[in-house]
């Protein structure tokens, strides 16, 4: 199947709704009014959307080699439980020191099993959405599905939103309208 190609104003719109995010995070003040915000997590930043732009087109080639989302997740789950072992090993009894926590403490154990069963559903919905919507929509309704978690943290917790940060959650939420009306001044300027 040949590769969705998506008109100028999503790939815009999906532009500004990652600056509308990146601003949110990275202009949260302090109680004093400082900004929390250093070069180390302006670089990771970068860095996840860099990699989410990345990835994307080779989410679209895996999910056209797999024959079902079971084997995606089978495969995907297989290299990171590879990974995070070796990376458990390099940090020196990581593992060890995690099951001893688990055995010490029971109650623990229930809550990781709820939290595996939970995020195998929501990878399924998402290579769903993947092999029927593309890497655009996935890339879409994950940063919202962020940004509303982090929603549903301030109104919980009651944690203070600067207007500026309103302003770049309303660029999050508008980024299609955004995205349309960047890309009909860009078709007229052309013109």
């Amino acid at each position: 199947r040949a590769p969705r190609r998506h008109a100028p104003a999503k790939y815009i719109g999906v532009a500004a709704m990652c600056v509308g995010a990146s601003a949110f995070f990275l202009l949260h003040e302090t109680a004093g009014g400082a900004r929390r915000t250093t070069p180390a997590g302006v670089a990771l930043v970068a860095c996840a959307l860099v990699s989410d732009g990345i990835y994307g087109g080779y989410q679209t080639k895996l999910v056209a080699r797999c024959d079902s989302e079971w084997v995606l997740m089978f495969y995907m789950n297989a290299w990171q439980a590879l990974l995070s072992a070796c990376a458990c090993a390099a940090a020196g009894g990581e593992l060890g020191a995690a099951a001893a926590f688990v055995s010490a403490h029971p109650r623990v154990a229930r809550d990781l099993a709820l939290f595996n069963v939970s995020k195998a559903l929501g990878t399924l919905c998402v290579y769903r959405l993947l092999r029927e919507s593309g890497t655009i929509v996935v890339a879409t309704v994950t940063t919202l599905r962020k940004v509303l978690s982090v929603l549903l943290s301030v109104a919980y917790f009651g944690h203070a939103v600067g207007a500026a940060q309103w302003a770049a959650l309303a660029l999050v939420f508008l980024h299609a309208y955004v995205g349309g009306a960047i890309a009909a001044v860009l078709r007229v300027g052309s013109d």
